[in-house]
C-alpha cells in the first residue's frame, strides 16, 4: 500500500512539472513575441505586403496560438490529477 501511494504522489509530481514545464515555455515564447515586435514591424509590416510577409505573420501568430491553447489545455482542471 505504501509503495502504490509513492508512486501515486512520484506520478502527481511529475504531471505538476510537466504544467509548470509547459507554462514556462509558453511565456519564454511570449516574451520573445514582445522583445522582437519592434524590430517585426519595422523589417516585416512596413515593407510592401508579399507572400513572405503572409508566411512569416502564419508562422508567427498561429505559432503563438497554438502555444497559448496548448497550454491552457494542458494546464486547465480538466487535464488533472483529479479526473
Amino acid at each position: 500500500m505504501e509503495t502504490e501511494l509513492s508512486t501515486l504522489f512520484n506520478d502527481i509530481r511529475i504531471l505538476q512539472m510537466g504544467r509548470m514545464f509547459q507554462l514556462s515555455a509558453t511565456i519564454v515564447v511570449l516574451y520573445d513575441h514582445v522583445l522582437c515586435s519592434q524590430r517585426e514591424v519595422d523589417l516585416i509590416w512596413r515593407r510592401s505586403k508579399s507572400l513572405v510577409s503572409f508566411l512569416y505573420f502564419i508562422n508567427r501568430y498561429v505559432g503563438d496560438a497554438i502555444s497559448i491553447i496548448n497550454a491552457i489545455l494542458y494546464i486547465s482542471s480538466t487535464f488533472s490529477a483529479n479526473t
